[in-house]
């Protein structure tokens, strides 16, 4: 019992060492990093800085394409992460046009309103914001991967935390690991059990890294794992023909992960 508690009390002290290491992201980097979520989400295109998908009920806004619901929409399965990204660039001084600062919900109700107003006053300057934030949206996206990773570790059986939070502190002391989970968690989520999210997040490719081959590198690992993840995925899916189609394009993405 006692061996427990200090394991716990280990496991802890490791994980705060780690946060303030994580919310550390300098300037630079978040701003490198920024950029090649960006081109990720929409190849580096400023009219990608604003979208809205075929089928979809929202916008699709900045470098990693957060989500905007219009007036009296819901969902079950996707959170909105728009609305809260926008109080992070405000709490630090971004410069915010009044009427975004004031929209309760996404001011086009659909996708036709959308690109109707595409080159509108208001687009524009929500382009705007996007474009001079790069670095802000990146931060936020650093932030968020720090406030998951405490939810993931909780939900691995406990005698695999400690060799996860070695790769989570392996992954993150360069920029190109660091880069490699940011962008992932914002990809394909967290994958947290106890949310019922889909079985192809972050957790799931931290999980399964110990089974890469040993002579790889720790990013070399990582794209592995996601490789392995988002294959199974693909070959199981409902829509396994257009799954593995966008099999392609998601291995390129982990390709960048290498460098």
């Amino acid at each position: 019992m006692l061996k427990k508690i200090s394991a716990i009390l280990l496991y802890c002290i490791s994980f705060c060492v780690y946060s303030n290491h994580i919310l550390k992201i300098s300037q630079k980097d978040a701003l490198k990093i920024g950029k090649k979520i960006w081109y990720n989400e929409s190849a580096g295109q400023v009219n990608g800085l604003t979208s809205w998908n075929k089928g979809e009920g929202f916008a699709s806004l900045g470098i990693g394409h957060f989500l905007w619901y219009p007036k009296n929409y819901k969902s079950n399965r996707i959170k909105q992460s728009f609305p809260s990204l926008l109080v992070f660039l405000q709490k630090n001084n971004a410069d915010i046009p009044s009427w975004l600062i004031q929209a309760s919900a996404c001011p086009w109700h659909s996708r036709q309103t959308f690109y109707a107003s595409f080159q509108g006053n208001k687009m524009i300057s929500l382009r705007k914001v996007m474009y001079d934030t790069i670095g802000l949206q990146s931060t936020y996206i650093a932030n968020r991967l720090e406030k998951v990773i405490p939810l993931m570790l909780h939900d691995t059986p406990f005698d695999m935390r400690e060799q996860m939070l070695d790769e989570i502190k392996s992954l993150a002391a360069t920029e190109q690991g660091l880069y490699a989970m940011m962008d992932y968690v914002n990809f394909k989520g967290a994958g947290l059990r106890k949310y019922n999210e889909a079985d192809w997040g972050l957790l799931q490719v931290l999980e399964l890294m110990p089974n890469a081959p040993d002579d790889e590198s720790i990013n070399e690992k990582f794209v592995w794992a996601a490789d392995q993840i988002l294959t199974y995925r693909a070959k199981h899916s409902k829509n396994r023909a257009q799954e593995m189609k966008w099999l392609v394009g998601w291995r390129a993405r982990l390709r960048t992960y290498l460098g």
